[in-house]
């Protein structure tokens, strides 16, 4: 079973995410929660000159954060370079900053930019979880986990620090601890998906099937076609010996991914552990020409 122990990465918009009243056509289509049309809005505006100080770090924190919405790292650089050449005392530039390079994997060069941030606001908490995020990129967990316990100091409600946290207590094979986090990002939004699934992968790590079983259930409850997790759960079913109840769960998640490698593996191994060879064969021939790297 694969780990999934990644951290959730919040990006903080306050301060210059909001917009006048009274806007124009442009206005509306750069601060528009469709990144594809906040870039075309937001280019519109600065390719007119006309825009006050305040009024173009606005659109360009705004167009920056659409570029990283669409993977467009390094044009969202370029804009978060220009918002803090305008308000270099303004958090919000430095910290988009450093998520934009956390995604491009340059883990040090956003830590300088979340210190950055946090020098000017030490009570930012989105702020403290990123750097979290991205000393945990660097496997430094212990690191990491100085910056959520900070972060839940702060707010004891700050969903996102608790999740984090749990992953990296996972990445260090303290499962327990990682369960109570997930527990606590449960309590406070009880339909968070993600701490659902990533708490029933502790459990069987722990090699606890039926609470596992249980928080697939709720994971596929509230996300009905994730792929993941009916694969996963498949493959706790396996652990307890009942393959023909984990078949059925392969049979879904192959049904949401028809491209799902590890899925149609698995489905081999069970259909081998029934005796039924020509089935097994069949899909370990699928999940190696999805997945030539599978090992034999």
């Amino acid at each position: 079973m694969r780990s999934k122990w990644a951290p959730f990465v919040l990006m903080y918009l306050a301060g210059f995410s909001g917009a006048t009243a009274a806007q124009t056509p442009d206005q509306q289509r750069c601060f528009s929660p469709d990144p594809d049309v906040s870039i075309g809005g937001c280019t519109a505006m600065i390719s007119s000159g006309q825009e006050t100080q305040e009024s173009l770090a606005r659109v360009l924190f705004s167009r920056g954060t659409a570029y990283l919405r669409t993977s467009q790292i390094d044009r969202a650089i370029a804009d978060f370079d220009q918002v803090i050449g305008l308000y270099p005392n303004e958090p919000t530039g430095f910290n988009n900053r450093g998520v934009a390079y956390g995604e491009k994997g340059q883990y040090d060069r956003a830590i300088a930019d979340f210190d950055l941030a946090i020098q000017l606001d030490p009570n930012g908490v989105d702020v403290l979880s990123n750097r979290g995020g991205a000393y945990a990129g660097k496997g430094q967990y212990d690191r990491a986990i100085e910056d959520y316990d900070q972060a839940i100091r702060l707010n004891p409600n700050f969903i996102k620090a608790w999740y984090n946290r749990g992953n990296a207590y996972a990445r260090k094979g303290q499962f327990d601890r990682a369960i109570a986090d997930f527990d606590e990002a449960i309590r406070v939004n009880p339909n968070f998906a993600e701490a659902f699934y990533n708490r029933c992968l502790a459990h069987t790590y722990k090699d606890e099937y039926d609470r596992a079983i249980e928080d697939f259930d709720q994971t596929i409850r509230l996300k009905p076609s994730l792929a993941e997790a009916f694969g996963d759960r498949g493959a706790t079913y396996a652990l307890k010996g009942q393959y023909d109840r984990a078949i059925k769960d392969y049979d879904e998640a192959i049904r949401f991914n028809p491209n799902y490698a590890q899925a149609f593996d698995n489905r081999g191994i069970a259909f081998r552990a029934l005796g039924h060879q020509d089935r097994a064969a069949a899909d370990f021939a699928k999940a190696r020409l999805l997945n030539p790297n599978l090992p034999p």
